[in-house]
Parts: C-alpha cells; structure tokens; sequence
C-alpha cells in the first residue's frame, strides 16, 4: 500500500507572517516600552523633581544639631544665658526647622543676625548676672525687644526685593540718561550721520 506525503507545516516565520497584525506578537514592543520608560524616568522634569525633593530633605537637617551643641555648650559655663537664648531665638530656631526653598540660608541669615543683635544685650547682661534670670523672663520689654528684632528680619526678607527693584530701576534710568547727553553730544560734534540706522 503506497504512504501518504505529509505536507510540511508552515514554518513560525510563515505563521507569523500570516497572522494578523492584531495578534502577530512584536518583538519590538517590550523593548520600546522599555525604552520610552526609560527615558520618562529621565526626563528633566523628572529629575528636577527628585533634586527638589532632596534639597526638601538637606534643608534645615544641619540646623537644628548645631543650635543643640551651641546652646549646649554655653550651658556648661551659665546655663541662664543658653535657656535665655533658646526663648529669645525662638523664632530663628523655627525658621531654620520649617523653612524650606533655595534661598533658606540666605533668609536665614537675614532673621538671625536680627535676632542675635535682640538677644545679645540681655545675654551679656545675664552673664554677668545670673540673678537677673527672672527678671528678663518677666520683663515684657525684654522679650518685645527680642522677639522685634526677628520681626524687623522677616520684614527686612519682604521689603528687600522692592528697595532693591527700586534702586536698580534708578541706577537704570540715570545710566540711560547718561547715554542720551552722550548720543546728543555725538549728534551735535559729527551729525546725524554719526547715529546710522538708529
């Protein structure tokens, strides 16, 4: 009895060139979609975002240690004096722990120095005597003065940029009125022909 020819099966790249585009499998979509996740990971936006919330992070971590040692270090001597700062640099402490932005250290800076120049004459004056401790506690001016000198920082933080616009604005308009006697001067030596196509 004659055998049967077994027709050969299609090879896979024939089947999957027969299938439909819809079911047809792509070898290239895992690697493109690799690829597109790939760059959205790295997108400027993206890393922008993660350099933001680091610096969040940096922000203020090395503040508040060093307040603790500096305080800690003039308790050993009068301890009046260190309790006298943390209350009177209060609100410096609160803006170095809950300030955030790129221009912290520079607003810090700003209250700090304010601050520091509130407390300083009470501090060397409970130095000097201790006794006095509860009577600078207790003197509403004492703690007016300190805690203004802080307010004048945070003032000094809004009002700057708007001395600072104004004055540049004039620097501005008296350079350019500088360049005008300049150009009128030129104009009346050489011509108008010395302007050109201004």
């Amino acid at each position: 009895m004659p055998r049967r020819k077994v027709k050969p099966r299609p090879t896979s790249q024939k089947a999957a060139s027969r299938q439909s585009p819809a079911q047809a499998p792509s070898a290239a979509a895992p690697a493109a979609q690799a690829g597109v996740g790939k760059k959205a990971a790295g997108s400027p936006a993206q890393r922008a975002a993660a350099r933001r919330m680091r610096r969040r992070r940096q922000d203020g971590s090395g503040f508040l240690p060093l307040v603790t040692v500096l305080l800690g270090s003039i308790a050993l001597f009068r301890w009046e004096v260190a309790a006298l700062m943390a209350v009177g640099l209060l609100p410096t402490i609160v803006l170095g722990v809950t300030g955030r932005g790129r221009w912290q250290a520079e607003r810090l800076q700003c209250v700090g120095f304010c601050n520091i120049a509130g407390v300083m004459p009470y501090a060397v004056l409970l130095w000097q005597r201790p006794s006095e401790m509860v009577n600078i506690f207790t003197d509403m001016i004492a703690l007016a003065v300190m805690f203004s000198a802080a307010a004048f920082g945070y003032l000094l933080l809004y009002i700057g940029p708007w001395v600072s616009a104004i004055i540049i604005q004039a620097l501005a308009q008296d350079k350019l009125k500088q360049i005008n006697q300049q150009k009128q001067g030129l104009v009346e030596k050489w011509g108008n022909d010395v302007l050109g196509d201004l």
